[in-house]
């Protein structure tokens, strides 16, 4: 009986917000007292104990709701609440106990409970407090490895190489070993692959390390170039960035600590173009070491899915420590990045769509349109969506029309949501700006000024793969939820919005802090109003009902209960949201592209938040999912930090190797394939918008390497086939996925 009561105690506090920890720790204490209790005062009745455990300290400890209502009405008028009787308690546990039995009912309680409860409590506890000294000891390591590691700051140099010219450059380096990073900025061909010297007959610039020791001169590296674009229109070329690690053949670090006139490091570089060569160029003395690089950024990768996936914490809090311990991995290689060039990795078109589309979504969701939009897709139960949004969008303005629809009709949203983001995916790929990696895909130059693809031509190519995977999925979805009862809750709907109105009283009550003791009295107050709501959802559990509302029943209590509560604020929100919606459609007209999709949203949010006229700019701003923003922005930091680790860049070293294994005449199939199959797969696990800007790199080497001899225009439909569909393989595959599950977590 012990066990029963102070487990009772214990569920419902771990049930009104506190954490695991607390639980455990108020769960043991009760237990020693118990054993100390029956062991020394074993005459004392059950009375006694159940005095002694239910002090008048605890607020939680088992608080009855005693209802005084009129005469003739079924509400509460007035509800106080008061601590239980020791002997109520007794009775809603079982009764009283016989006289004389009240130590041996103690004991065998204690005994045949508490071992087991001991041995799942200790084992959890030492679950989470060893999943928390990892979490210590991986911010000791990169805390140590950032503040021990300076920036690395790559400063430029501006140089000309002249008709016919050989030009040493002096390299003042001091770091270097066995290997030196080479940066350059000018106008060079894109998309080259550095790895292979460039032919005599293509207008290059032709690079090689030399070692200058006591008036000998050495070579150190091997020879290589990168091609010139358009030589004899230098001036209206767009300058491009190419990047090469140069492996030396001698450590430097000990022959570079004296650097005098006739000691040091140079660059050799010439021409074979008839004009003048400008460019920039950085040195980087410390580059990352691809082998270590690419294993740690594979457990960097793998420690984030680890805590996402068996949810050890919250899934943006660990995307900040994946992030910052990617970095930390490159500070500790002497390649930390300076702040500067952290920020430009994230991507803020992205979080400028996101941003404005959630204002627009909170401002809309005050007039009750929502909700009217529930009732409305109940009574005529169809849904449309359009491949001319992005999905991102389609899921920000679905989402809260879905999880209200399920509450109503007592459905369970979850597989609603899955099916949602499925073919929110799928539709996605119809078009350019379906999903940001075919934004990706069409806005590369290389691809636009090569004609592989257009608007129209997009759409031709897309339509029957999307179509096929819409069937297919249908299919699938029908396999596995063969009738409405497999999406109906366990329980009716009256028990489920009171487990709702819970959670809402709950995150009310944490979100004050009683500092003063008006606060605390309204903390007190929401207490109580929780305890309330608990004791009515016991009632209610226990009373069983079994009243099935029919579907004219059901359409006429939300017809009541959900109309429109402001118009005016809705003809306002539908003048923002036809404003965005004509930017975006201007958007997907071909040579029309006058504002990207971010700005976009963000002038419509602007424009709602001035016709609106709202004073209370806080209550909006509260409604921004700023856990998904920062999800989204720690998510890019990390795959640029994988990226400068080497991880995305051995993958599509990977896929070049495998397609030259394979004989000329099936390369093309092959190539189709495995871009297909290694950017689904891998956008399912790296999120697919940095998985296509690698994979467009790799198309486009694919395309331009003369050995193969592949076409780009197929290899574009399978890298956004495979980015699109590979974006449903796990949670943060795609924007969209992230949206969603981020909408449903906060309503």
């Amino acid at each position: 009986m012990s066990t029963l009561f102070v487990g009772k105690i214990c569920a419902r506090l771990e049930y009104a917000g506190f954490s695991s920890t607390v639980v455990v720790v108020l769960q043991s204490l009760p237990v020693t007292f118990i054993l100390l209790w029956s062991d020394y005062n074993s005459e004392q009745s059950p009375a006694s104990l159940y005095n002694f455990l239910n002090g008048e300290q605890t607020l939680f400890a088992n608080q009855k709701c005693k209802r005084n209502t009129k005469q003739g009405q079924g509400d509460v008028s007035k509800s106080t609440i008061s601590l239980d009787d020791p002997e109520d308690e007794l009775e809603e546990l079982g009764g009283t106990l016989p006289p004389g039995s009240e130590h041996r009912s103690i004991s065998r309680s204690v005994s045949f409970g508490d071992s087991v409860l001991r041995r799942q409590k200790k084992a959890a506890v030492i679950r989470h407090l060893l999943f928390i000294f990892a979490l210590f000891v991986i911010w000791c390591v990169y805390s140590i490895c950032l503040i021990t590691n300076r920036e690395n700051i790559q400063n430029s140099r501006m140089l000309t190489i002249a008709l016919n010219e050989v030009q040493d450059y002096r390299l003042g380096v001091t770091r270097v070993r066995k290997i030196i990073g080479i940066n350059l900025f000018g106008p060079f061909q894109p998309e080259q692959d550095l790895s292979k010297l460039p032919s005599k007959n293509d207008p290059h610039l032709r690079m090689q390390v030399m070692l200058k020791v006591t008036g000998k001169v050495t070579k150190i590296s091997d020879p290589w170039g990168v091609v010139i674009r358009n030589p004899n229109k230098l001036e209206y070329v767009k300058a491009t960035f190419q990047e090469k690690d140069v492996h030396l053949t001698q450590d430097l670090s000990t022959l570079l600590q004296s650097v005098d006139e006739d000691r040091g490091v140079f660059l050799n570089m010439q021409t074979n173009i008839d004009k003048h060569l400008a460019f920039k160029l950085w040195i980087d003395e410390s580059p990352v070491d691809q082998k270590l690089g690419i294993a740690s950024g594979g457990m960097v990768l793998i420690f984030l899915y680890i805590m996402i996936i068996w949810e050890c914490v919250n899934r943006t809090f660990a995307s900040m420590i994946a992030s910052t311990l990617a970095i930390g991995v490159l500070a500790g290689m002497d390649s930390r990045p300076p702040m500067d060039e952290i920020i430009k990795w994230i991507d803020l078109e992205t979080l400028m769509l996101l941003f404005g589309m959630m204002v627009l979504v909170a401002i809309l969701s005050e007039s009750g349109v929502f909700d009217y939009l529930a009732v409305f897709a109940y009574q005529i139960a169809k849904a449309v969506l359009s491949a001319f949004l992005d999905n991102v969008t389609m899921m920000l303005l679905v989402t809260p029309v879905t999880i209200r629809l399920c509450e109503v009709t007592n459905l369970n949203p979850v597989p609603v949501l899955m099916a949602m983001i499925v073919y929110s995916n799928i539709g996605a790929a119809l078009t350019p700006v379906g999903d940001p990696p075919n934004i990706i895909i069409m806005t590369n130059h290389y691809i636009i000024h090569d004609g592989a693809a257009n608007f129209g031509t997009f759409i031709l190519h897309m339509f029957p793969g999307v179509i096929v995977g819409m069937l297919t999925t249908f299919g699938h979805l029908r396999l596995i939820y063969r009738t409405i009862k497999d999406f109906m809750n366990k329980e009716s709907a009256e028990i489920e919005a009171i487990r709702h109105q819970i959670l809402v009283w709950e995150r009310a009550v944490q979100h004050v802090s009683p500092t003063t003791m008006d606060e605390e009295i309204v903390q007190n107050t929401l207490l109580r109003k929780v305890e309330a709501l608990k004791l009515k959802l016991e009632e209610m559990q226990a009373s069983n009902p079994t009243h099935v509302s029919t579907y004219e029943e059901t359409l006429a209590q939300m017809k009541a209960s959900y109309p429109i509560r402001n118009k005016v604020l809705l003809i306002k929100a539908t003048v923002a949201f036809t404003f965005v919606l004509c930017l975006f459609f201007l958007h997907t007209v071909p040579n029309i592209k006058h504002l990207s999709l971010g700005w976009s949203a963000l002038l419509a949010a602007l424009l709602l938040l001035i016709i609106a006229d709202d004073q209370d700019m806080d209550s909006v701003l509260s409604r921004v999912e700023w856990s998904t923003l920062l999800f989204f922005a720690c998510l890019f930091i990390m795959m640029e930090a994988l990226t400068k680790l080497g991880l995305i860049g051995a993958i599509g070293q990977c896929v070049v190797n495998i397609i030259l294994y394979v004989h000329p005449e099936y390369r093309l199939l092959v190539a189709i394939l495995i871009v297909l199959w290694v950017t689904g797969i891998a956008s399912a696990f790296l999120d697919n918008i940095p998985v296509t800007t690698m994979m467009v790199r790799i198309v486009i080497n694919l395309s331009q390497n003369e050995e193969l001899g592949l076409p780009l225009t197929p290899l574009v439909w399978a890298l956004a086939f495979g980015a699109c569909f590979g974006g449903n393989g796990t949670l943060i595959g795609a924007s969209a996925n992230v949206v969603a599950s981020g909408l449903y977590a906060l309503n």
